[in-house]
């Protein structure tokens, strides 16, 4: 299953974690596939992640790892 996001409104950079932020607002929306005819241009997109994501384990475990961090130092 797939998750994508729509309408998202990009922030600041943050400088301290090196990663874009994008804020939800009341017209963004999400859904959990990318199968419906509205969501067709979220298919290759989702593709290419699905191929990246097979040859990355590396680097998906360091995101991993830093998103822990991020999110623990902000609870």
């Amino acid at each position: 299953m797939q998750v994508g996001f729509c309408n998202l409104i990009k922030c600041a950079k943050d400088q301290m974690n090196h990663i874009w932020v994008a804020e939800a607002t009341g017209n963004s929306t999400y859904f959990l596939s990318y199968d419906g005819a509205n969501f067709k241009h979220l298919k290759d997109a989702s593709a290419s992640a699905d191929q990246w994501v097979e040859g990355s384990t590396l680097a998906i475990e360091k995101l991993k790892e830093k998103v822990s961090t991020i999110v623990a130092g902000k609870v």
